[in-house]
């Protein structure tokens, strides 16, 4: 047997040899796991700064709220929870980023200027599997969102758009996304978060703007979204990819035994 085929059989061998290790027993399960999960998110009313009234907030319940300044008009903006928020979303394990939260910012001019406002956006998540089993949990935690509703005049901090973008600063939301590890039949999952907003739809996050936060930027006369996302992803155990990794440092050794031989 030529070196070329030997190193080729000894590469696929232990690559099957690999596989069989990680897809058998309690080594590694079949990607696609499915679990529910469920971020249960909502606004504190009780905790708006200044509350409901003229010159700030509207009006303010779990899921929408509004803001008005009753010297400019009648002009209001709205910030909604939407759908997926609130609902159970399907995860399968391995199989990327899937959204879990909705929030909309429909951004009408006002006019004045500046003014704003803060409130505590509460959530709490729940992973369960596919028959609704409980299995791992975030405590409610409160972040805390400043809004501020801009003059619309330059000079502003204003990446989107010509006139200045809104700006929500929400504090403790390096709390939610990291990674969060948990067991499920033997195996051990991970959970992870992330922020994402396009500019093409009227947001922009920058998570390097505020510590243990971040800011996100809405422009003016724009409905704008923010999504939420999640992932699941299975750890493999450290034994078995020792053992994958020591399969493959030994290749050269085998093939150069093999070519004295030859």
């Amino acid at each position: 047997m030529t070196k070329s085929k030997l190193r080729s059989t000894l590469l696929a061998t232990t690559m099957v040899a690999g596989g069989m290790m990680m897809g058998s027993g309690t080594a590694y399960a079949t990607p696609g796991t499915v679990f529910n999960l469920q971020d249960n998110l909502n606004f504190d009313c009780d905790s708006a700064a200044p509350l409901v009234g003229p010159n700030g907030l509207d009006s303010c319940e779990n899921t929408v709220m509004s803001w008005v300044d009753t010297d400019a008009g009648p002009a209001r903006s709205f910030l909604r929870i939407l759908p997926p928020s609130n609902t159970n979303v399907a995860i399968s394990s391995d199989f990327g980023w899937f959204d879990i939260n909705l929030l909309q910012h429909e951004n009408n001019i006002i006019p004045v200027s500046s003014f704003g406002f803060t409130i505590d956006l509460l959530t709490s998540i729940l992973v369960a599997d596919a028959a609704n089993t409980p299995l791992f949990g975030l405590p409610e935690l409160a972040l805390g969102v400043t809004f501020t509703e801009t003059a619309n005049s330059a000079p502003c901090a204003n990446p989107l758009g010509a006139d200045c973008a809104d700006i929500f600063v929400v504090e403790g939301l390096d709390q939610v996304t990291g990674s969060f590890l948990f067991p499920f039949g033997g195996e051990t999952y991970s959970l992870s978060f992330r922020v994402l907003a396009d500019e093409a739809a009227g947001s922009e996050f920058d998570d390097s703007t505020h510590a243990g936060g971040g800011t996100i930027y809405t422009a003016e006369n724009f409905t704008s979204q923010l999504r939420v996302q999640a992932r699941i992803d299975q750890i493999p155990e450290p034994g078995t990819l020792a053992l994958l990794g020591l399969g493959l440092l030994g290749l050269p050794l085998v093939a150069r035994r093999a070519a004295k031989k030859a």
